[in-house]
């Protein structure tokens, strides 16, 4: 990114003022261990294109309770969310019970073109979340392995004017050619950054934080309009493709910096993957850090082979030792 765009950015940084508009939060979920899911995925499966190796692995639909554990972390940490949205193909968590806070959203619910479902795509349905029936315009997008880990406030994510607020990593986003054995997300990179180089200017971006995403519906739609192609290819993709944009990290942001729409943020956030028992003492550590060295958000990225019995334990007890009470939407003993 060329330096007097960076000063931009930090030019239009905001502290923190007054949000009065509602917000509401968004999430992804998938139990991948459901049987009938299994099946409609076995299902098309042999309409997957070959090529990029993460784009069906069994890894990307686990569920481990993240879930759960995410939304107790909404419960204690961001108590002005008043609404919750969970977006999944005809499915509900076992410990989910009926809570007016709480809003099961099918992926019928808000694709434009029943041909393209059932989908296994999340980047297909990052682009119909502004879809969702009676979403806020102002609302958070969270993947189920994000949490937060500190209290945090709604102008954390918006400035007062509605600008969003944007978490970047230190390092570049992919640009240029598509490299062999490269993943989906960093391919999606490739066009993204392609397609704003055609359109605004040719520079090097940074990539977002794998963190809880700050959008707005009204311009996501605005967004679909300019470039429909961008929405109907993602759309079209059962699995993650080569030709997939990232919308919701990267795409989005940068073009709402462009139209002076966009802010950076200054929340902190880290991000653990989790690579199986293999190198289960460096996992450890990791998220030992995060109890002692507490960010206002983490992410727990799962890329395990099957298996890993002891990093998974590891998962669980960390999860039940930063979030140990239960949300009131949770199924418990005494229910």
């Amino acid at each position: 990114m060329r330096t007097s765009l960076l000063l931009l950015f930090i030019a239009l940084f905001s502290s923190t003022s007054c949000v009065e508009f509602p917000i509401e939060i968004v999430y992804l979920w998938v139990d991948g261990s459901d049987p009938d899911w299994q099946e409609q995925r076995n299902f098309y499966a042999p309409t997957f294109r070959e090529g990029s190796t993460d784009a069906n692995t069994n890894n990307r639909f686990s569920d481990h309770d993240e879930l759960k554990y995410s939304l107790r972390s909404i419960w204690k940490f961001a108590p002005f969310v008043k609404q919750l949205y969970i977006v999944t193909m005809n499915q509900k968590p076992k410990w989910l019970k009926s809570h007016p806070m709480i809003k099961i959203i099918d992926h019928r619910e808000i694709f434009q073109d029943p041909s393209n479902l059932p989908t296994f795509n999340s980047q297909a349905i990052e682009c119909n979340l502004h879809r969702i029936p009676n979403l806020s315009e102002h609302f958070i997008y969270f993947n189920d392995d994000v949490f937060l880990g500190l209290p945090i406030q709604p102008s954390d994510f918006f400035s007062s004017d509605g600008k969003v607020k944007v978490l970047l990593e230190t390092s570049l986003s992919p640009s240029g050619p598509r490299l062999e054995n490269e993943t989906s997300y960093r391919t999606a990179w490739r066009n993204t950054n392609d397609l704003l180089d055609s359109q605004y200017r040719k520079e090097r971006r940074y990539r977002m934080c794998h963190a809880p995403f700050a959008l707005r519906k009204s311009l996501i739609a605005e967004a679909e309009i300019a470039f429909p192609h961008v929405f109907l290819l993602n759309s079209s993709h059962r699995f993650r493709s080569f030709e997939d944009y990232n919308v919701t990290n990267g795409f989005l942001q940068y073009l709402w910096f462009y139209q002076n729409k966009a802010i950076i943020g200054s929340i902190t956030n880290r991000m653990v993957t989790l690579r199986g028992d293999k190198v289960y003492e460096k996992t450890k550590t990791a998220i030992d850090t995060l109890l002692t060295n507490r960010p206002h958000t983490f992410c727990l990225e799962d890329n395990m082979p099957e298996n890993n019995k002891a990093t998974t334990a590891l998962l669980h007890q960390f999860l039940e030792e930063y979030f140990p009470d239960p949300a009131p939407w949770e199924i418990t003993n005494s229910d």
